[in-house]
């Protein structure tokens, strides 16, 4: 059985059940008049005990391609990955820097087991 932190650090993003009780889905697509171009919402969903709660949304213009609604979909969902790739490196990189700096400033002791 995986566990979260096998993958804590790595580049593995295959979803683990129950890492995250918050989704992200497709929410709409505003088409500009007069204009074959739109803007296409996502948003990010946390389900929990039955209830729903929007955390966030994100809107991405895209322009038209001459591939139809598929095509621009398909771009939306690009410049959603692009972000939330941007993101991901971000966080690792504050990630690794919050370590390092409870690494050398809390140093662990035989009164602080490893883990806490």
């Amino acid at each position: 059985m995986r566990n979260i932190d096998d993958d804590l650090g790595t580049d593995n993003l295959t979803p683990i059940d129950g890492v995250s009780d918050i989704h992200l889905e497709f929410d709409g697509l505003r088409a500009h008049s007069n204009s074959p171009n739109g803007d296409f919402t996502f948003r990010f969903v946390q389900r929990r005990d039955g209830q729903e709660k929007i955390i966030a949304t994100m809107t991405f213009p895209v322009r038209d391609n001459h591939d139809g609604h598929p095509g621009m979909m398909a771009r939306a969902y690009d410049q959603m990955i692009s972000v939330l790739r941007q993101g991901l490196y971000t966080a690792a990189k504050m990630r690794n820097y919050y370590r390092q700096e409870s690494a050398n400033r809390y140093p662990r002791g035989p009164f602080r087991p490893p883990g806490l």
